[in-house]
């Protein structure tokens, strides 16, 4: 992770929404449109290993792997945007 984002922890955090614990999934299908999982390599609390197998049993997706870890937004943003721009 940069320095900066290192030194500054506090003044990026926000509150977590309750909406995430608090409210139910309610559609029987995933949306048309198309599914990408993002897996950081050095993630050591869901190992990368564990993420591709979950994004292949639950989603039928091949999860594609950037340098990171379990916070790759802030550890890797360019990379990590890039990703997301790709067509």
């Amino acid at each position: 992770m940069p320095p900066e984002v290192l030194n500054s922890p506090e003044a990026r955090q926000r509150p977590e929404a309750d909406a995430a614990f608090e409210s139910a999934c309610d559609f029987s299908t995933w949306p048309p449109v198309p599914i990408r999982v993002v897996a950081g390599v050095g993630d050591r609390l869901f190992p990368v290993e564990f993420q591709q197998r979950i994004a292949r049993e639950r989603l039928a997706v091949r999860a594609d792997v950037l340098p990171g870890g379990h916070v790759i937004a802030l550890a890797q943003p360019d990379a990590l945007a890039r990703y997301l721009l790709k067509a």
